[in-house]
């Protein structure tokens, strides 16, 4: 079986924006960009290409001052070691696949077990929290941010 998929995750509504560069990663040598987003209320999100990870949001109190309210980590390698799916979009597949292994069309697909060696959770060593994903900033008066991990050709 040929699969050919394209993950997309997007954000609207966002006015202002500004991308750095983050680090590389250990795994891929790549390097990660950090975008971060600000609306009109002055709520800002940071989101990294390295999983499509949201790494932080952060609101305003009463007084203004900003204050994260999510968890997330300060450094890559921080998230290159975490096995908990900090923030980050998870796939191919979300959840357990008991045993590791599934039908298809009469035949038996077997996956990396990395839950304790039994379950594939979330889609594996090689999930999409370990992809570096493309982003594509789309202007306008509502500017957009968008996330894509193509998959070509997979054979199964």
């Amino acid at each position: 079986m040929c699969i050919r998929d394209r993950y997309q995750r997007r954000v609207h509504g966002i006015h202002l924006m500004q991308e750095s560069g983050f680090v590389k990663t250990q795994e891929f040598g790549k390097n990660v960009k950090l975008y971060t987003l600000r609306n009109k209320a002055g709520c800002e999100l940071d989101l990294l290409d390295y999983g499509a990870t949201i790494r932080s949001i952060r609101v305003p109190d009463k007084q203004g001052k900003l204050t994260d309210v999510t968890l997330g980590f300060n450094t890559l390698e921080e998230y290159e070691k975490c096995t908990s799916y900090i923030g980050c979009t998870v796939g191919r597949t979300a959840g357990r696949i008991q045993n590791g292994t599934f039908v298809l069309n009469g035949k038996t697909i077997v996956l990396s077990k990395n839950e304790k060696g039994i379950t594939t959770l979330h889609g594996g060593f090689q999930g999409f929290n370990r992809k570096i994903w493309k982003a594509t900033i789309i202007p306008g008066d509502i500017p957009k941010i968008t996330m894509e991990y193509n998959l070509s050709l997979i054979h199964i």
